[in-house]
């Protein structure tokens, strides 16, 4: 998330509106918001999670206590761009009647730069921007902004805690899941082939190499048996197509012949 403008008034010891242009303030590569203990800097940081999540850390109940004693509302205008694109959220929140440290939530909408409305309602505003920025009020307090004394928090984080807080924050499910899946498909495919192979092998029989040697020593037996009698063959082929000629040539001189040469013919008198 890269944090573009914020503004705000009536948020604590703010009255007037505060503006903050991170733009103006990022163009360096780096700032710092300083003062004295009491100056008003966590309301800063207090006005970017009220406008994301609807709640400041440091309040009982996300809200009470959020509203200047002196004002009636509390105002805040945030905008910022993630993955390209541009967003604004607006939120207000008014003072509860006959409760001083009381506030609710009065308007909220979500919008992008170019005009297009995506919530408008608060719990609708805070369930799109659970989605658009990814990450648990939790989660962006902690490693996000940091309200005071939230860093000693963070690092008392227990190792699976912080490992599961790291994972959501990197979107590190976005590897895991999918490549255990794929893992495990694929270490099922080769046990399905490797399987086949076992059950192909059974079929097959003594396949050791003593067998193979064998199987190869008849093989090359019964293909010399196969040469020769093959050429035993050619060589009957032969001398029967020279027989069939002989026996042709027979036939045709018989034909040929008169009935008076041939001997044993005798002339019939009339």
């Amino acid at each position: 998330m890269k944090p573009l403008k914020l503004e705000f008034s009536g948020l604590n010891s703010y009255r007037d509106r505060q503006i903050v242009d991170f733009e103006q303030l990022g163009k360096g590569g780096l700032f710092g918001i300083f003062g004295p203990t009491g100056s008003g800097k966590s309301s800063i940081l207090d006005a970017v999670t009220l406008a994301l999540y609807g709640r400041v850390d440091r309040a009982d109940h996300n809200s009470r206590g959020i509203i200047n004693m002196k004002e009636k509302s509390a105002e805040v205008t945030f905008s910022f761009e993630l993955g390209g694109v541009r967003y604004l959220v607006q939120r207000r929140y008014d003072r509860v009647k006959g409760d001083p440290q009381g506030a609710r939530a009065g308007s909220a909408r979500l919008i992008t730069m170019d005009g297009a409305v995506l919530a408008d309602q608060p719990r609708t505003v805070n369930e799109r921007l659970a989605q658009i920025v990814g990450l648990t009020y939790d989660e962006f307090s902690r490693a996000v902004v940091l309200p005071q004394g939230k860093f000693s928090e963070f690092l008392s984080l227990k190792g699976a805690e912080r490992a599961e807080m790291l994972g959501h924050i990197l979107r590190l499910d976005r590897f895991g899941e999918p490549l255990y899946a794929g893992a495990k498909a694929r270490a099922g495919h080769w046990e399905n082939e490797a399987d086949r192979a076992v059950a192909g092998q059974r079929e097959l029989g003594d396949c050791d190499e003593e067998a193979i040697s064998k199987a190869e020593d008849e093989a090359c037996a019964k293909k010399a048996a196969l040469s020769a009698a093959e050429a035993a063959y050619a060589k009957t082929r032969l001398s029967y197509e020279e027989a069939a000629g002989v026996k042709k040539l027979d036939d045709q001189l018989r034909i040929a012949r008169k009935p008076e040469d041939v001997p044993g013919s005798r002339q019939v008198e009339h």
